[in-house]
């Protein structure tokens, strides 16, 4: 019997796994298979091995070695659930490029929409985050590389340790990364499988400490995923590389392979076998629990700054589009009260320990925002009666500082000064000896609703509706000498 005749029954066999160096050998031996005519230890459908198959067509390379990848992420005995998780990841990438996002570098608010790991969120009760984080890639590159590794593992692990304990180690090592990400920062948007992937390592790593694993095979597989993690783990020090999901889900995998491996070396006692994957489980729920109810300063902060938003709008809801037309009632029982409650809430900030120096300055900047807004709001009140001009200026001396902070709080760099509300000086009175001791010298011509008049001092402004100057020679050509300082034509409500 050929080599080719006797891989026909190894592929269908339930005993079969696949070797590095060697291909599609038996479980049992380690070895390719040998027998001449039948194998005494075959368990596997018959029917498969002689199914009648018609000749190949020849094909080009680049078809055959297309056609050979294909198959090789077509799930079958032995290698089942690797190629399920590989094309699970692509497809709900396809999904993401199809619905808009983009293909190579996807935004930060795109990723948290399909379910990124944003410690915010999650720390508000979205656990679901931990896990559907592991199916989702920043990026065509970022998921070929993953899918790369994920394939290599799963044609080394899952003929060991079979489909479900393959799935099983996927899901839980990849949660287990996800909560190392948020122990380990303090704000973070992370996606990818990449911690699960290396849990699966870990898994392949404690299993290389026992006998389940030839001792030929042992040494070149180690110091392959040695390097591969060591090169992985110093990569990400670069930054942009979330490196605390990867050393979660190494370490939770590495205590779960030990786990397997009572289950996988006595066939017979599989259901007692069970228990210490259970008790890994717990444990890392557990961790799970410590670490989502125990108090995040980022989050805190976060939390307090969502409630200071959302009564922002409140007050910047009934800001007046002009002054004029400002509603009184609402800017005082809806504006000013909320702008005071915006203050509070960074005050109680302020009360607080933990956070970072950059954050404290942000809180004063906020205050110092609050404060204006609350200033602003108050002299459109008073503007809203009294029409004084100095009033609006104030206000337009108030908005230009809040501008600036407001710039600031973006991350521009604004110098300190312009921050700053700077009171606009105001109109000194000008005595009305001033226009009569100059009337007869310089003073123009007054036209007011069709009569001359010597000033226009009498006048109230808010009555003024209209005012036209002539200057010139086209004053004196309409007016005459009188007309030769300028004519002023008032026209009243």
């Amino acid at each position: 019997m050929t080599r080719e005749e006797r891989v026909k029954f190894c592929r269908v066999c339930d005993k079969s796994k696949f070797d590095t160096k060697q291909g599609i050998v038996c479980g049992l031996t380690n070895a390719k298979a040998d027998f001449e005519e039948e194998c005494p230890d075959f368990t596997g459908d018959n029917e498969e091995v002689y199914v009648y198959q018609a000749p190949k067509e020849k094909k080009g390379l680049l078809v055959e070695k297309t056609i050979e990848f294909f198959e090789l992420l077509t799930p079958k005995p032995g290698f089942f659930m690797s190629p399920i998780i590989i094309i699970f990841c692509v497809l709900v990438f396809v999904s993401m490029v199809l619905s808009g996002v983009h293909l190579i570098d996807p935004s930060v608010e795109n990723l948290v929409a399909w379910g990124a790991n944003f410690t915010t969120l999650t720390f508000q009760g979205q656990y679901w985050r931990l896990l559907s984080n592991c199916f989702l890639h920043i990026g065509l590159i970022h998921l070929l590389f993953n899918m790369y590794a994920l394939l290599y593992i799963g044609l080394l692990l899952e003929p060991i340790i079979g489909k479900w304990k393959l799935g099983f180690a996927f899901i839980l090592t990849g949660i287990g990364g996800s909560l190392l990400s948020l122990a380990w920062h303090d704000m973070i948007v992370s996606a990818g499988a990449s911690g699960a992937i290396f849990g699966l390592y870990g898994v392949y790593l404690a299993l290389l400490t026992t006998n389940l694993i030839d001792k030929e095979s042992k040494k070149g597989i180690l110091v392959s995923i040695l390097i591969f993690v060591g090169y992985n783990l110093l990569f990400g020090l670069k930054g942009g590389i979330d490196n605390a999901a990867h050393i979660g889900g190494l370490f939770s995998g590495i205590l779960l392979g030990f786990s397997f491996y009572p289950s996988l070396s006595n066939q017979e006692a599989k259901l007692k076998g069970l228990l210490i994957p259970g008790l890994t489980f717990i444990f890392i729920l557990c961790c799970g629990v410590i670490i989502l109810r125990s108090p995040k300063i980022s989050v805190i902060y976060e939390r307090h700054m969502s409630e200071f938003v959302e009564v922002e709008q409140r007050a910047l809801s009934v800001y007046p589009q002009y002054i004029t037309e400002v509603n009184l009632d609402a800017i005082n029982k809806d504006g000013i009260p909320n702008w005071q409650k915006c203050k509070d809430i960074i005050l109680k900030l302020d009360e607080m320990s933990g956070f970072s120096e950059e954050m404290y300055q942000r809180n004063a900047l906020l205050k110092r925002y609050c404060d204006y807004r609350i200033e602003s709001y108050k002299l459109i009140a008073k503007a809203s009666e009294d029409r004084n001009p100095i009033f609006f200026r104030q206000v337009e001396a108030y908005n230009q500082a809040i501008g600036f902070i407001i710039r600031k709080l973006k991350g521009e760099v604004v110098a300190d000064n312009l921050m700053r509300y700077k009171a606009p000086e105001e109109y000194k009175p000008v005595r009305r000896e001033f226009f009569k001791s100059t009337v007869n010298a310089q003073s123009p011509l007054y036209i007011i609703d069709g009569e001359i008049s010597e000033d226009m001092m009498h006048i109230d402004p808010k009555n003024i509706k209209e005012m036209n100057v002539m200057k010139g020679a086209a004053a004196e050509a309409v007016y005459g000498s009188k007309g030769k300082n300028g004519v002023v034509i008032i026209t009243t409500k």
